[in-house]
């Protein structure tokens, strides 16, 4: 999926864009997955960037999962027919590219940021990994 520059915002859950992933994690989070499913039944959802990265941060941190598998994870929640995510092309391609030398937030940051304008970090590390997905400037 592509973004465009000033296209129209069309809210998209990811299971358009990567079909169904299986859950991952500790047993824990997957009841207490299934529990939420259940009692959100016939509720749609919407999931905004900043709440993704939270997410992200709690299941590294707090659940003590590489980043690879949390962005799993995230695939897997934001997989589900009723929930709609922001920015679902950026937020698809940050979660492919988390686990190949960027972190979730690096990847959103740089994918959401708007083509033509020249994106620039203090982070050698970042600038290196970053360049996979587009010019980034090592300041």
């Amino acid at each position: 999926m592509r973004l465009r520059a000033g296209a129209p915002f069309q809210p998209t859950t990811l299971s358009q864009v990567f079909g169904s992933v299986p859950p991952v994690g500790p047993a824990k989070i997957l009841a207490e997955r299934d529990r939420g499913v259940r009692a959100a039944a016939g509720r749609r959802y919407w999931r905004v960037v900043t709440v993704l990265l939270e997410a992200a941060w709690v299941l590294e941190s707090v659940y003590e999962l590489s980043a690879a598998e949390a962005a799993r994870a995230l695939r897997g929640l934001l997989g589900l027919p009723k929930v709609q995510v922001e920015d679902a092309g950026a937020v698809a391609a940050a979660l492919e590219a988390t686990g190949r030398g960027l972190g979730l937030a690096d990847a959103l940051h740089l994918l959401r940021a708007p083509h033509g304008v020249e994106f620039a970090t203090f982070d050698r590390g970042f600038a290196r990994s970053g360049r996979r997905l587009r010019p980034v400037r090592l300041v």
